[in-house]
């Protein structure tokens, strides 16, 4: 199938990095394990903020517990509470700089540069600027990691990416099939609790599914009621995420 799109004047919704964040936390590496340090997070307006991934331990010395990695650990999005804080995908954390993503792993990418837009399955990616020009995957991409926009990988995760940092994640197509025996709405909601908000999607009078959210963990839940199953998981700064 091919995709075309004119996005003239939209813009976007909006192996280790260390700094992850040079006025935030840094993440380093120790036998083999991932660890944040203190730092000012997004919505944390002091360093040891309540939440924030590590504790004073004793005589006042702050140690660090591991980050989570999502991907080796997907239970984890069952939790109707998560500190974001603590988690990454692909061994980038939220607040990472978006030039943090293995580049070898982006196939797409989105960003205000791109007016107009031309692929679909089995068909190259095709990036035009405003003024018609032809935009090579890179240039996007630079712009991207610098800007808003979209990082699209190859594994079926997406970046939200804000003023050149990683905001969000989102989890879709085959690394969901950790959830595949849940196979209704009603078990959906046994395992991941009873949402803040839930949303019926309706399409000519059909029942599309559910999108689920929980504020607490700023997680939304899609269910896919054609599929019977999980089919979309993001986490930080998107629509919904934050409560009304």
């Amino acid at each position: 199938m091919l995709e075309e799109k004119d996005v003239t004047g939209k813009a976007p919704d909006i192996e280790e990095v260390c700094p992850v964040r040079v006025d935030g936390p840094t993440s380093k590496r120790v036998a083999g394990r991932r660890f944040l340090e203190p730092g000012v997070l997004p919505g944390s307006p002091t360093p040891n903020h309540v939440g924030f991934p590590f504790d004073t331990g004793l005589h006042g010395r702050a140690y660090a517990l591991p980050m989570i990695e999502i991907l080796d650990n997907l239970d984890v999005l069952y939790q109707p509470h998560l500190d974001l804080a603590t988690v990454e995908m692909g061994r980038v954390a939220l607040g990472a700089p978006a030039a943090g993503v293995p580049r070898r792993s982006i196939t797409e990418a989105q960003s205000s540069m791109v007016a107009r837009y031309r692929g679909g399955t089995d068909v190259d990616s095709e990036y035009y600027d405003a003024d018609g020009g032809r935009l090579t995957l890179d240039e996007v991409i630079d712009h991207t990691v610098r800007s808003d926009g979209f990082l699209y990988c190859a594994d079926q995760l997406t970046y939200k990416v804000r003023a050149g940092t990683v905001v969000g994640f989102a989890i879709y197509g085959s690394p969901l099939s950790h959830f595949a025996h849940l196979t209704s709405y009603e078990e959906l909601l046994d395992a991941f609790g009873r949402p803040d908000r839930a949303r019926e999607d309706e399409a000519y009078g059909d029942l599309m599914g559910y999108d689920n959210y929980y504020w607490g963990a700023r997680k939304h839940v899609r269910w896919d009621a054609w599929d019977g199953r999980v089919s979309l998981i993001n986490l930080g700064a998107f629509e919904g995420n934050s409560g009304p």
